[in-house]
């Protein structure tokens, strides 16, 4: 919205990974984020002063960094930057994308219920017919959105233990809410449309371990000895841990069931001991916005969003990425501000650096430190950004830039001036 003045709040801290505390692994943690697949701070590359995080790939697919933020309501708008570099030396290769995330956290104070399931089919299952699982559940209060699953789950192999599971398939899924039962909620759930690809049957979406390489959960078509239970196509599952599923809306205090019919052929059986297979319901969504803005290939595309870095993006070089987000009428969220270098496997190092999570319309002036005044903190930030007309914006300039035309000026100093409030109590 370059020429208009916005007032503006930095909700998220230590955005430039400087400072980090050894966890009992002996890795250098970014403080106040939380790691999953290994993300450490890194002194390797810094876009700003001497660290920033790094996403390594090696063996696991999912690696990266998140925090949780602040609660927001209806219509806040949610603007985030950052930057992120590949080296040439380990560079993004595909199938991996890299970047940021804004993920919708049940507002502070409401906590999801725990999943529902019926892993029903294992190594006793009949062969060569189709078996019906099914699962049933009270949608909880304040829940209006849910994730009909089907899954194949594997139980980790010891490493002198081969995978022995033959394939998996399934059909004619079918989600109902008891007011209306005999509604199917789910579309294309006998899977006829899409490809064999990965995520190739939308609006269904695809997870799958790692390894073994091959695991996944694909459409397929005329089956020899796997006459679908409706149409022409199933899904087949293979390797490790691997499945599909669907958001769908639901109601508070109705029943919702989810079903669908398994397969297995004494050709090659499902005959893993370690090995369960059925429908799950997961309580996805309520007052908050689904699905999230994710990277690739479960992105929720939206307009003014650059968000990801891929092969085909520049190597050696800090490059933008960003998210520029209004919350729907009558949706509060708690904000989760994620970093992630997914969807392997491959060798490739991302590093992040310079993330600033900006709310543009909750507080009037210029809040650098989310302590909801503008006071000596906020002019002692500006003075150590401040770049003047044309130059880039520094980390922590966002919250400065109230005309959005990505520099300081002496308009944004005015602008900040003319709102001091002083320190304000708690």
């Amino acid at each position: 919205m370059p020429g208009l003045a916005l007032a503006r709040q930095q909700v998220l801290s230590n955005g430039s990974y400087e400072f980090a505390t050894l966890d009992g692994e002996g890795r250098l943690i970014p403080d106040g984020w939380n790691s999953f697949g290994g993300a450490v701070q890194s002194a390797d590359f810094a876009w700003d002063g001497g660290f920033s995080g790094l996403a390594s790939v090696r063996t696991d697919a999912y690696v990266g960094l998140y925090r949780d933020t602040v609660t927001v309501g209806a219509n806040t708008r949610i603007l985030m930057k950052a930057r992120a570099y590949h080296p040439a030396a380990f560079p993004i290769v595909e199938p991996i994308k890299a970047g940021m995330k804004l993920e919708f956290r049940p507002p502070e104070g409401l906590e999801l219920p725990p999943p529902v399931e019926n892993l029903a089919f294992d190594v006793n299952a009949p062969l060569d017919q189709w078996v019906l699982v099914s699962v049933s559940a009270v949608v909880p209060n304040g829940v209006t959105s849910a994730k009909a699953v089907l899954i194949s789950f594997e139980f980790p192999d010891p490493p002198d233990v081969p995978l022995t599971n033959g394939q998996l398939f399934a059909d004619a899924a079918f989600a109902a809410l008891s007011s209306n039962p005999s509604v199917n909620l789910l579309t294309n759930e006998s899977f006829e449309t899409g490809t064999s690809g990965q995520n190739g049957m939308p609006p269904w979406i695809e997870f799958a371990d790692s390894v073994p390489v091959g695991t996944g959960a694909r459409k397929a078509c005329l089956v020899s000895g796997v006459p679908a239970q409706n149409g022409n196509c199933v899904v087949r599952f293979t390797g490790g841990t691997a499945g599909v599923f669907q958001e769908i809306p639901v109601t508070p205090g109705e029943t919702l069931t989810v079903s669908a019919y398994f397969r297995t052929r004494a050709s090659s059986p499902y005959n893993d001991p370690r090995a369960l297979a059925g429908v799950k319901i997961e309580w996805s969504g309520g007052s908050w916005p689904t699905p999230d803005i994710d990277v690739v290939p479960n992105a929720n595309p939206i307009s003014g969003t650059t968000n990801i870095i891929t092969a085909a993006s520049p190597t050696d070089t800090w490059v933008p990425i960003s998210i520029d987000y209004t919350m729907p009428a009558n949706k509060s969220a708690l904000l989760r501000a994620t970093v992630i270098n997914a969807f392997g496997p491959g060798n490739t190092d991302v590093y992040f650096d310079g993330f600033e999570m900006v709310l543009t319309n909750v507080f009037n002036g210029s809040d650098v430190n989310a302590d909801n005044a503008a006071d000596l903190i906020d002019i002692a930030a500006l003075q150590r950004v401040y770049t003047g007309p044309g130059a880039e914006l520094k980390y922590l300039g966002l919250v400065y830039d109230h005309d959005e035309n990505g520099a300081l000026e002496p308009s944004d100093v005015t602008y900040t001036l003319e709102r001091m409030t002083g320190p304000v109590n708690p």
